[in-house]
Parts: structure tokens; sequence; C-alpha cells
């Protein structure tokens, strides 16, 4: 990571320009919004920033993965579900027309 400079960067840290510029991003939204911003959430941030790809070749949890897919099914579902109900009027009928 020749791409940092530990002056310039949040806490010293060895982050790349678009690393840091997300972290500062994150900073400011949470200031404008008047939250805290030294969150376990940045430094869960952080930590996923700082630490190496999971090497390729090594074996799968199959149960981790199953997980991980159940988990982002559900997600989509869910923002699925809120963009149907946001995109309908009170009496079912959608509040645009499809393309034809």
């Amino acid at each position: 990571m020749s791409d940092f400079d530990a002056n310039r960067t949040f806490r010293g840290l060895p982050l790349t320009p678009e690393q840091d510029a997300e972290v500062r991003h994150y900073i400011k939204r949470k200031k404008q919004r008047d939250e805290p911003w030294d969150t376990p959430e940045l430094e869960a941030m952080l930590q996923d920033m700082l630490e190496p790809p999971a090497d390729e070749d090594s074996p799968v949890d199959d149960e981790t993965d199953e997980e991980t897919r159940s988990a982002a099914e559900r997600a989509s579902a869910s923002s699925t579900k809120a963009w149907t109900r946001s995109r309908t009027a009170r009496n079912g009928t959608p509040q645009w027309k499809p393309k034809r």
C-alpha cells in the first residue's frame, strides 16, 4: 500500500485515498446528523479496510456460506417489499404506469 500518506489519512492508518474518503464521508454524515461518529460501526469499517482479503484457495465453510447466502436473500426480499410498498397507493394500485 504505497498510495497513502500517514500524515494525511484518518488516524495515520495505511488507507488508500478511496478508503480515506469513505471514512471521512462517514464521519461528515454522522456529524451532520448530530450523531456520535466514533462508533463500533466505524471500527468495523476500518478493520475491514485494514484486513487483507481472504485467501481464495482456503476451504470455505459450507455452513457460513449458506448463512451468508440466506442473509443476502432476506435482505433482497425485504428491500424489494419496501420498494413495492413505497410505489403503491393506499388502495393497492401502483402510483406509476409501467413502460410498454
